[in-house]
């Protein structure tokens, strides 16, 4: 038999064990994002979508007027399925230096740091999205950011990285946003199920197979 929790509100160390056994930790409590395309698979449907799209938004931008970010989400969506990086950096790349109004900067950030981290370019995923939280380091607008990074911070095993990045957050702020209050939720419970995992780890028991946790009396 496993471990089991006998209530969210207590500390993680609460956990009830049988003697010798280890914790049956949770699924991650965040999945990763779908990862796009292989170019084998690419998609032509999606292919030709996003050269309108590419068209439109080049136009937008030739003249100077405002609309990227009704297109971001499709433009990062048909670049993954028709497996084209190339196309999604040229997009994205060029709203972020040229796009007229801050609000298409923004999202441009915000949707090209989402689609880079399912091209599995973490890397360059973080360096946008802390731009993105630069221009837009406030509530609620610069929300979209946070999350997204705290997000891609979680999947890359940074966890305690993520929850700090959320605590910035002014708190007051932030109790009409019931998704911050999710994602931190989430984090805390994550730091706690790794916590109960290395107090109850094989290098913690005790010789006699106990689970290495204090059960002695309190005086």
């Amino acid at each position: 038999m496993g471990c089991r929790l006998d209530s969210l509100l207590v500390p993680a160390l609460a956990f009830v064990c049988m003697a010798g056994a280890l914790p049956i930790l949770a699924q991650p409590v965040f999945p990763p994002p779908r990862a796009c395309a292989e170019p084998a698979a690419a998609s032509d449907v999606a292919r030709q979508a996003l050269d309108m799209e590419a068209a439109t938004t080049d136009r937008l931008m030739n003249q100077g007027r405002a609309g990227f970010v009704k297109f971001a989400i499709d433009i990062a969506e048909h670049a993954c399925q028709s497996a084209d990086r190339p196309r999604l950096d040229a997009l994205f790349q060029r709203c972020m230096r040229e796009c007229v109004e801050e609000t298409d900067r923004y999202f441009a950030h915000v949707e090209y740091g989402a689609a880079l981290e399912r091209f599995g370019d973490d890397r360059a995923a973080e360096t946008v999205f802390q731009q993105a939280i630069k221009l837009r380091g406030g509530l609620p607008d610069g929300l979209v950011a946070y999350n997204r990074y705290a997000l891609l911070l979680y999947r890359l095993g940074r966890t305690r990285e993520a929850l700090d990045l959320l605590n910035r957050l002014d708190p007051d702020e932030l109790r009409p946003q019931s998704s911050v209050a999710q994602i931190k939720e989430g984090l805390m419970r994550e730091l706690n199920l790794r916590s109960v995992e290395r107090a109850v780890s094989p290098a913690s028991r005790a010789p006699d197979g106990a689970t290495g946790l204090r059960t002695d009396p309190t005086p």
